[in-house]
Order: structure tokens, then C-alpha cells, then sequence
């Protein structure tokens, strides 16, 4: 048996390390833990199970599942469990498959059975707060991840996607507390940089922001997602030139990247530079032609440049993508108005309403269009 588990530990080992550190494209969310004490908890003393089946188990199973093929590892860990129905081992290997074949809600079953046999899993805890989040029950990730590091408050991969987890909640100022930890425990950790400049944004603390993607692309000076972002926190901060310096940027390493021109667009309105403002939100609406941010933001340059049927046809083209997008419908029925055809305009008041609450900012103007619409 001593033997069984010194060569079981061994792969297990070279498995683990190249498994399970997956790398994140900037911007996302990083699916990481302590692979040591994970590395420990599988080889604990195997309690009076048979050493073929777990040979079976980790030799088949394991293999299916490292090589990607889910289902099948699925199958055979299914299969074990009949046998072996109080393994903890198993039913971790279930949850894992689980996930990764995107069956969130039944991983988050499998590891709250888990936990009702042993409260104190506490990887369970981390693998139910990954598939909360994934199923957007972002208050039950944070919950989860909270009681996981009141096992390990020093695993900053948790700290990190609890952060996240949190601006998914738009309480960016916890978020940034968590990305502050994680960064403790791992002071080179970029994606805890990237993650808490975007929390410093969203925030308004642009210069914080600024402080971290500068850091960020003094490691990597062609990260394209951390150069867009220190371009927005500059133009959020109303600094316009060095804003273009990086968005341009992004455009030389990727033509096809969208936000960096609708941002670019944004600037050159508010320098009263239609012309360009036009041509680069047409840009980004060539590279993704479904992005509502243009879509919205074109128009309103139109509406503002007193080109009603321009600015009508895209705020008609957000609205077949989103029926309920409120801005959208209020400046369809404004268009229609200015157009004269009031008959077209109150369909468009109406498909507001039916979505509006009174607390919507364009509610009292809505309200005031149709007054004047019924009256004539």
C-alpha cells in the first residue's frame, strides 16, 4: 500500500502542476487553488478501500479526465461512487467533471453534498464558490469563498475571485480590499493588478487605476487589455491626449479590437470633431456590429447633428437586440416626433412603458412626449 501511494503521489504531482494553474486571458476570471494541500488531501490514508478499484479510479478516470474527455471520466467516477458512496475523493473528481462540462448546477449539488458529510472540505468551498459564480449566484460564491478562507486566508487565488465576485456585485470597494490581499500574498500576481484597476474605474478613482495599468504594461508592454484600460481611465479622467497615446496603441497591435475606436469616438465628439467621431464609431461598429455602446452612442451624435433618420435607424438596430432597452426606445419614439410621424413615436412610448419604472431618468420626459403626442 506505502508503495501503491508513493507512485499514485508522484503522477498525481506532475497532473496537478500542469493542470491545474490555468492561465486567464486578461480581464477574466483566473480558476486557481493551493495545489500542495490539494496534493496532501488525495494522499492521506485511503481508509480501508481497496487499492485496485482506486487504481482503476485514478488510473482511468484521472486519465480521461486529464486528457479532456469529461464524460467518460464522468462515467467511471459514477461508476466508483456506487461502490464507494461516502468517498469524498470521488465525489470531488464528480464535481469537477461536472464543471468542466459546464453542468454548474450539478457540481454545486455534488460539493454541498460534500460538505454535508464533512462541513470542514474546505476545497469544496472553493469549488462551490467557482460554480456559484459561474451561474451568477454571486452572493453565494462570495459566501463560499468567505468560509473557505476562514480555512486559508492566505490562498490569494481566492482572495482574487472573491474580489471579482464582488464587482459582479458592484461593491467595488470590497473588491479592491480583496484584490489588495491576494496581492499580499502574491505581490507579482498581474491579473489582481488588472482586475483591481478596473474596480478603481468603475469607482472613479481613475488615478489609482492609472497607476496600476502603467505598472501592468511596464511588465507587458503589448497586453492590449491593460493599455485599453489605462486609455479609458485617462479619458474618464479627462486627460484626452494621453488617453489617444494608448488607445492608438491598442489599434496598432489589434485592428480588430472594437472599444479602443468607440472610446477613441467618444473623445473626438467631445472635441467637437464629428467628422472623426463618425468615422471611428463606424469602425467599431464594423469589428462587432451588435455592440450596443456604439450603436447608442452613433446615434446620438446623428441626433445631435439633427439627422433623424440616421440616429433612428440605430437606436432601431439596439432595440432588435434589446426590447427592453429603455434609452434606446425613449430616442426612437424622440426621432419619430422630430420625423413628424407621431403614430410610429407612441408605439415607441409605449414599448417604453411597458418596461419603465417611474424612477428611470427618462421617465418625466417620456411622460411629458406622450402628453403632447395625445394632444394632437
Amino acid at each position: 500500500m506505502k508503495k501503491f501511494l508513493i507512485i499514485l503521489a508522484v503522477i498525481l504531482m506532475a497532473y496537478l502542476l500542469s493542470y491545474y494553474t490555468v492561465g486567464a486571458q486578461k480581464g477574466y476570471k483566473l480558476f486557481d487553488f493551493d495545489v500542495a494541500r490539494f496534493f496532501n488531501t488525495i494522499t492521506q490514508k485511503i481508509d480501508n478501500k481497496n487499492a485496485d478499484d482506486y487504481a482503476i479510479f485514478y488510473d482511468n478516470g484521472i486519465t480521461e479526465f486529464e486528457n479532456a474527455n469529461f464524460n467518460a471520466a464522468l462515467e467511471i467516477f459514477l461508476q466508483l461512487e456506487q461502490d464507494y458512496q461516502d468517498s469524498i475523493d470521488i465525489k470531488l473528481y464528480i464535481g469537477r467533471c461536472h464543471t468542466n462540462l459546464g453542468n454548474y448546477y450539478e457540481a454545486t449539488d455534488v460539493f454541498n453534498n460534500i460538505l454535508t458529510l464533512n462541513p470542514d472540505y474546505d476545497l469544496a468551498y472553493f469549488y462551490n464558490a467557482y460554480n456559484y459564480y459561474e451561474i451568477d449566484y454571486y452572493q453565494d460564491a462570495i459566501n463560499n469563498y468567505l468560509t473557505y478562507l476562514d480555512y486559508v486566508p492566505d490562498d490569494y487565488a481566492a482572495h482574487y475571485n472573491l474580489g471579482i465576485s464582488y464587482i459582479e456585485q458592484y461593491q467595488y470597494d470590497i473588491a479592491i480590499l480583496e484584490f489588495n490581499e491576494a496581492l499580499k500574498y502574491k505581490p507579482d500576481y498581474e491579473l489582481a493588478y488588472f482586475q483591481r484597476g478596473r474596480a478603481y474605474i468603475n469607482s472613479e478613482q481613475y488615478k489609482l487605476a492609472i497607476e496600476d495599468y502603467r505598472y501592468l504594461i511596464t511588465l507587458t508592454p503589448d497586453d492590449n487589455y491593460a493599455l485599453f484600460n489605462l486609455g479609458l481611465a485617462f479619458y474618464n479622467d479627462d486627460k484626452f491626449d494621453s488617453a489617444k497615446i494608448y488607445l492608438k496603441k491598442c489599434i496598432e497591435l489589434d485592428t480588430n479590437y472594437n472599444r479602443p475606436y468607440h472610446t477613441l469616438a467618444q473623445i473626438y465628439q467631445q472635441e467637437n470633431n464629428n467628422d472623426k467621431a463618425l468615422e471611428f464609431f463606424n469602425k467599431a461598429l464594423e469589428i462587432s456590429p451588435d455592440y450596443v455602446s456604439s450603436l447608442n452612442a452613433r446615434g446620438d451624435l446623428y441626433r445631435k447633428l439633427n439627422k433623424f433618420e440616421e440616429a433612428l435607424a440605430d437606436y432601431r438596430t439596439v432595440f432588435s437586440y434589446d426590447a427592453t432597452n429603455l434609452y434606446a426606445a425613449y430616442y426612437e419614439a424622440f426621432c419619430w416626433k422630430q420625423l413628424a410621424n407621431n403614430q410610429e413615436a407612441i408605439k415607441a412610448l409605449d414599448l417604453y412603458f411597458a418596461n419603465a419604472t417611474e424612477t428611470h431618468e427618462l421617465y418625466a420626459d417620456a411622460t411629458k412626449m406622450r402628453n403632447e403626442l395625445s394632444t394632437k
